[in-house]
């Protein structure tokens, strides 16, 4: 008996951590690699000048061998420059609390590219994102030895390209040279001249026309997307394919087995409520319509929709889809559903953990989450734009040119989506990319879920706006809030201090 709890306990906790936590690991750590065929040295420092003993380090590396450095053996604290094989990256500025980096020296190196990578991938978390990133490295580099790739994939709040007031650094002097950008970002960027128009080296038609639309901004490109997002209604019954609205919803959970809560959903999350009044104005009123959703008051009607949506949720008198319970523990979302819960709204990529935390692998379908009268889902996109100030010269860009091919690639995109960094027996990510010829890749055709999941990526006119400014952002959520918390009293109230939050994003929890 003890030993089941146990067992039952591992089992929790290990859900908890990968559901809250995806990127934990042990940061401020450089992994320093050699992927030449002969010995290398490589110096170490803590400042931009080697004039101080302690805040030096050599090391020694064999061909094909990994190192760490680690900025507590340096007097600073901080590791901020490696040189290897005559080559230097400088500006690194790695400390203790910062995010784990990876660098590998081919010897051939005379450019360095820095990238922060969107990091609201699922992964398991023993693996972090380091597979991911040495993966992308050694790729990259393989295909690109003259350019050293210094990526970083992380959850670390400094990094968060959600939060506003980050994205005058994170695309400044010291920042990366291209960054993955949220496409609801992407105004602020552009009228805070962060940002440079996108290459027209290179071609426009392998992207999907909904990524394109939310990389354009003022009708000018300014960046190649990579990833799309839409919310996703996931059931048991293949019935749930035939719900199109919310009095639809309403009826089919009505038809399903008596266990609640009937519905699992995140109405608290400040970027999914805006998300989901958003949704539910384009069901209402139409693609055309989206844009002006951000100028007039909160419709009525909408929010009307979404409540009796999360009345759904209501179980023994208490309704955790609004109570901001499913919001800051979204494990106990997933422990509902595989508990029985008839639907779960969430973005394709929630299908990992459900996946995760089903040993019984029950079936599971998807389906466009609807927020009015008639379906017409919303996509979110990421996409990749250049820094203004770091990349503003030729070399640069061209590198930049070369790694957004590298990301847009199938190859890239297929392995990235089926977890192939992670350990054997992993459910796929299954995000969504944003080009064209992934979607008719046979492994993608054939799998359970992709089929349900790529009409919605084939509608031009679905892409979210791209012009929610911070006092936008701020304004709206605190309209909506107040208006649900007038009609549903658990509905806490909300904070509306300009203060960093965490998890203030659209969260990928769900």
């Amino acid at each position: 008996m003890t030993n089941t709890i146990f067992r039952l306990l591992s089992i929790f906790l290990t859900i908890a951590v990968i559901t809250l936590f995806p990127g934990v690991a042990n940061a401020g750590q450089i992994s320093v690699h050699n992927s030449t065929n002969q010995p290398i040295t490589c110096d170490a420092s803590g400042g931009i000048r080697n004039t101080v003993k302690q805040n030096m380090q050599r090391l020694l590396l064999s061909p094909g061998q990994t190192l760490a450095l680690n900025p507590q053996d340096f007097s600073t604290q901080t590791i901020a420059r490696v040189e290897c094989t005559g080559y230097n990256v400088d500006n690194l500025n790695v400390t203790p609390n910062s995010p784990d980096r990876y660098l590998s020296f081919t010897g051939q190196a005379q450019q360095t590219l820095s990238v922060l990578l969107y990091p609201y991938l699922p992964t398991t978390p023993e693996a972090n994102f380091q597979s991911m990133v040495q993966r992308i490295v050694n790729e990259f580099q393989q295909k690109n030895p003259q350019i050293l790739l210094n990526a970083v994939m992380t959850q670390d709040l400094e990094y968060d390209t959600y939060t506003y007031s980050n994205l005058p650094h994170l695309l400044g002097k010291n920042g990366f040279d291209l960054v993955e950008l949220d496409t609801l970002m992407l105004g602020d960027a552009v009228d805070n001249h962060l940002i440079l128009p996108a290459s027209q080296a290179i071609s426009t038609s392998n992207f999907w026309q909904v990524g394109l639309e939310a990389s354009t901004y003022n009708n000018q490109l300014y960046g190649f997307p990579t990833w799309l997002c839409s919310y996703f209604l996931f059931g048991r019954n293949r019935d749930i394919l035939q719900v199109k609205s919310v009095p639809g919803l309403i009826n089919y959970l009505s038809h399903q087995p008596p266990v609640k809560p009937r519905l699992i959903a995140n109405f608290n999350s400040d970027w999914n409520a805006i998300g989901f009044y958003l949704d539910g104005y384009t069901d209402l009123f139409g693609f055309d319509h989206v844009t002006e959703a951000l100028e007039k008051p909160i419709d009525p009607q909408v929010m009307n929709n979404l409540v009796e949506m999360s009345s759904e949720c209501v179980v023994n008198g208490t309704n955790g889809c609004v109570n901001d319970y499913y919001n800051q523990d979204p494990n106990a979302g997933y422990q509902d559903f595989v508990a029985g819960a008839s639907s779960f709204i969430g973005f394709s990529e929630n299908s990992f953990y459900i996946r995760l935390s089903d040993t019984q692998k029950l079936p599971l379908f998807a389906t466009p989450a609807p927020y009015g009268q008639e379906l017409k889902p919303l996509v979110f996109a990421d996409t990749l734009a250049v820094n203004s100030s770091r990349c503003n010269n030729q070399d640069c860009q061209a590198n930049a040119v070369k790694f957004i091919d590298y990301m847009s690639s199938v190859d890239t995109k297929l392995w990235i989506a089926f977890s192939e960094d992670l350990d054997n027996g992993t459910p796929p990510r299954r995000s969504l990319p944003a080009i064209k010829a992934f979607y008719d890749q046979p492994r993608v055709e054939q799998d359970e879920l992709y089929p349900q999941f790529a009409p919605v990526v084939k509608n031009q006119n679905a892409n979210f706006p791209n012009s929610i400014s911070d006092n936008k952002k701020i304004a709206m959520y605190q309209e909506i809030c107040t208006k649900f918390n007038q009609q549903e009293p658990e509905y806490p109230k909300c904070d509306f201090t300009r203060r960093s939050i965490l998890r203030s994003k659209r969260f990928k929890g769900f």
